[in-house]
């Protein structure tokens, strides 16, 4: 369970920053791996001075929650759920794109000026959240380092 404070945070910034949302339906793309639980996913490249604050883990979704302990405006949210228990949105005041990473489509929302937005890698069965106060290339790095 996320730390009250931490949750009271990060759910303040999510409904400020994402107010307006874009919809899309999961697809698979290409040749990507499929993931098949969310157990199946491991993330695999956190930027350097992040550390793991919380987590959450159940049979239908994982959360984790990233700071710099150096500096409390920076943070790294990743969600891992089945998509049938959820869908995630992307912002429309943020820079949108459509990128194609490991055959894989995602979905990348950002703000230059804010240095914050977000990452979805849509999938028949799970899907990634990925959002944060972070560059918009670290982002993407763990975007393509989810396996």
């Amino acid at each position: 369970m996320l730390h009250p404070v931490i949750r009271a945070g990060v759910s303040h910034i999510v409904v400020q920053q994402f107010e307006k949302f874009n919809l899309f339906s999961h697809n698979e793309n290409g040749t990507a791996q499929q993931f098949l639980t969310v157990d199946d996913v491991t993330i695999g490249y956190i930027p350097d001075g992040y550390e793991l604050a919380e987590q959450e883990e159940d049979e239908a979704m994982r959360h984790y929650y990233y700071s710099k302990p150096d500096d409390t405006n920076c943070y790294i949210a990743i969600d891992i759920c089945l998509s049938a228990s959820t869908d995630f949105g992307l912002d429309n005041e943020h820079n949108y794109e459509i990128m194609f990473i490991n055959h894989r489509e995602i979905h990348v929302s950002y703000n230059d000026a804010s240095k914050s937005g977000a990452v979805v890698i849509p999938d028949e069965t799970v899907s990634i959240g990925i959002f944060g106060v972070v560059d918009k290339e670290e982002l993407i790095k763990i975007a393509e380092n989810m396996r």
